[in-house]
C-alpha cells in the first residue's frame, strides 16, 4: 500500500482483460490506481522468474470522474436548453391566443351580437362585408331604419345595385345591433356625427344612420419575452441548474377572411443556462422563424402554430481538475402546436371557455470536441431530443373601459399539462484521451479509451400553468399586452415567462 493511495491485488492479465487488452500472465503484481500511481512487486519466496522491467498500468482517475460528474450533467442541460428555450417567443406568439380567448368580448361590450335575432345564417352582417368585398365596395355602409321592422342595407358606393335586406326588428343606438361573429376586429359602430362636425369639414351623417367602420385587417407587432427555468438535482448524473431566455419579434398578420388569420414572425433568441455550483455553462444564440393559422366557426376557434429555429451553442465546463473545457456547436429545434377552444359570453362584457392543445418539440444538437480541459477534454456525439406536451384549461376574459387607454381586456387562465415523451434517452460523452497508461521499462503508451452513457432523469410529468394577461386597445389602432404565465406543482422544475407586446392595426 502506497500513502494516500488505494491499492487493488489482482492478475495483471485479467486487469488487461477488464479493459480489452491482452498481455503476457504476470501474477507477481500489485497494480496501484492513482494520479502517481506505481507497481509494486509482492513479497514471496519464490523468486521473479524474469528481473526484466515488468509493466505498469496508470489511470487517469481525475479524467474519468470529470466526465461522469460534470461531463454528462452538461450534456443533459444542454439539451434541455434547446429543447425549452423557444417556449417563451412563441407561447402566444402575436396574441394569437389572447384574442382568440376573447374575440366576442369587444362586440359584446359594445352592444353586439353574434348573430341576427332573425337567426337566419345568411343574412349575417359578415356575409354582407363578403359581399362587398368581392364586388370591389368600400366596406363603409350605413344602415336605415325603413318601415318600422326591418333594416334596408345601403350601397353607398353603387345605388344601381339591388338592395339587401336584413329582416327583423333590430334597434339602433343603445341596442343589439345585428352583427356577426368575427376573430379580431368586427366592422365597428360608430354613433352619428353631431351637427357641429360640418362646420368641421367633415361630412355629416344623416339622423337615423350608423356608420361602420371597414374592418383592420393588417397587424403590425413588435414583442419582447423573457423565460426563466429552473431544475433541481434530480440524480447524480442529472445536476441542478437553471436557464434565463430573452427574445425579440417582429411579427404581422393579415385577416384573409372574417373567420381566418394568418400569420408570421421572425425572432432573435438569447439564453443562457449555469450549472449550480460553478460546475459549467451554456450559452444559445439563434433566430426563430414562425407561421400560424387562426380560424373562426361561430364561437369556435382552432389555431396551428409552426416554427423552426437554429442555433449557435457554446459551452463551458468544470472539469473538476482546475480548468474549463471549452466547446461550441450548432443545434435546431422544430416546434409545432395545435390549439383548440370555444367561447361562451356571460352578459355583454366576460368571455370564458375551455381550451386544449399539443405542443410537439424535435430537434438536435451537433457532435462537438471539446479543447481547454487538457486529459478532461470530452467528444460528444450528436445528441437528439422529443417532446410533446398535452394542455387542457379554462380562460376568463373580461372586457372595459380603460379611458384614454381605450378598451382594456383582462384574462385569467388556468390548466393542466401533461408531458407525453419525458427525456430517457441516453446522453453519452468519452475521453479524447485515453486515461490508461501502460508503462514498460522507458516505454509509455496509452491503451483503449474510456466512454459513459446514462439515461437521463427528467422532472415531472404534469404540472398546473397558471396566466394572467392585459391588453389595451386604444382609438388610433394601437394595442398594448402585458402576461404572465408559469408552470407550478411539477416534481424537480418550474418555469416563469413574461411579455410585453406593442401592436398597431391598419
Amino acid at each position: 500500500m502506497v500513502d494516500g493511495v488505494g491499492a487493488l491485488p489482482i492478475s495483471f492479465s485479467s486487469f488487461l482483460s477488464l479493459v480489452g487488452l491482452s498481455f503476457p500472465s504476470n501474477d507477481g503484481w500489485l497494480f496501484v490506481f492513482g494520479p502517481e500511481a506505481v507497481a509494486l512487486p509482492i513479497s514471496s519466496s519464490t523468486p521473479a522468474p524474469q528481473p526484466a522491467p515488468q509493466p505498469v498500468l496508470l489511470t487517469d482517475v481525475g479524467a474519468i470522474h470529470s466526465l461522469l460528474t460534470t461531463g454528462l450533467s452538461t450534456a443533459l442541460a444542454q439539451r434541455s436548453l434547446v429543447q425549452n428555450a423557444p417556449a417563451g417567443a412563441l407561447r402566444d406568439l402575436n396574441d394569437r391566443l389572447f384574442r382568440a380567448h376573447t374575440h366576442l368580448a369587444s362586440q359584446t361590450a359594445n352592444g353586439v351580437t353574434s348573430t341576427l335575432e332573425s337567426g337566419a345564417a345568411d343574412r349575417t352582417l359578415a356575409n354582407f362585408i363578403a359581399f362587398n368585398a368581392n364586388q370591389g365596395i368600400d366596406s363603409r355602409v350605413a344602415l336605415g331604419l325603413r318601415d318600422a321592422g326591418e333594416v334596408e342595407v345601403a350601397n353607398t358606393l353603387n345605388q344601381g345595385q339591388q338592395a339587401l335586406w336584413f329582416g327583423s326588428p333590430v334597434a339602433l343606438l343603445g341596442g343589439p345591433l345585428a352583427s356577426a361573429a368575427q376573430p379580431f376586429a368586427s366592422a365597428t359602430p360608430v354613433a352619428p356625427a353631431p351637427p357641429a362636425a360640418a362646420s368641421s369639414g367633415k361630412d355629416p351623417v344623416a339622423d337615423g344612420k350608423i356608420v361602420f367602420e371597414p374592418v383592420k385587417r393588417w397587424q403590425i407587432i413588435t414583442a419582447f419575452d423573457y423565460g426563466y427555468y429552473d431544475q433541481d438535482n434530480l440524480s447524480q448524473v442529472s445536476k441542478a441548474f437553471d436557464t434565463d431566455s430573452y427574445a425579440a419579434t417582429v411579427g404581422v398578420e393579415y385577416l384573409l377572411t372574417d373567420w381566418l388569420a394568418v400569420g408570421a414572425a421572425w425572432s432573435r433568441l438569447e439564453s443562457n443556462t449555469e450549472l449550480t455550483g460553478n460546475l459549467g455553462g451554456i450559452d444559445l444564440e439563434g433566430s426563430l422563424l414562425s407561421g400560424y393559422l387562426t380560424a373562426f366557426a361561430g364561437n369556435t376557434w382552432a389555431d396551428v402554430l409552426y416554427a423552426y429555429g437554429n442555433y449557435d451553442n457554446e459551452i463551458s465546463r468544470n472539469t473538476l481538475l482546475g480548468s474549463r473545457a471549452l466547446g461550441d456547436t450548432e443545434s435546431y429545434s422544430h416546434n409545432l402546436a395545435v390549439n383548440l377552444g370555444h367561447n361562451f359570453a356571460l352578459g355583454r362584457q366576460i368571455v370564458t371557455g375551455p381550451q386544449g392543445g399539443l405542443d410537439y418539440a424535435t430537434g438536435g444538437i451537433n457532435g462537438y470536441t471539446e479543447h481547454g480541459g487538457g486529459s478532461a477534454n470530452l467528444l460528444y456525439p450528436d445528441d437528439n431530443f422529443e417532446s410533446m406536451t398535452g394542455r387542457l384549461g379554462w380562460s376568463v376574459s373580461h372586457l372595459s373601459d380603460a379611458g384614454f387607454l381605450g378598451r382594456m381586456t383582462a384574462q385569467f387562465r388556468a390548466g393542466w399539462a401533461h408531458e407525453f415523451m419525458p427525456e430517457a434517452d441516453l446522453v453519452s460523452a468519452s475521453l479524447v484521451q485515453s486515461p490508461f497508461l501502460l508503462i514498460q521499462g522507458n516505454r509509455a503508451a496509452r491503451l483503449g479509451g474510456f466512454g459513459a452513457s446514462r439515461d437521463g432523469a427528467h422532472p415531472g410529468q404534469d404540472w398546473l400553468e397558471l396566466g394572467a394577461g392585459l391588453r389595451f386597445d386604444l382609438d388610433c389602432g394601437a394595442n398594448l399586452k402585458l402576461d404572465y404565465q408559469g408552470q407550478f406543482a411539477r416534481d424537480g422544475a418550474s418555469a416563469h415567462f413574461g411579455s410585453v407586446k406593442l401592436g398597431y392595426e391598419f
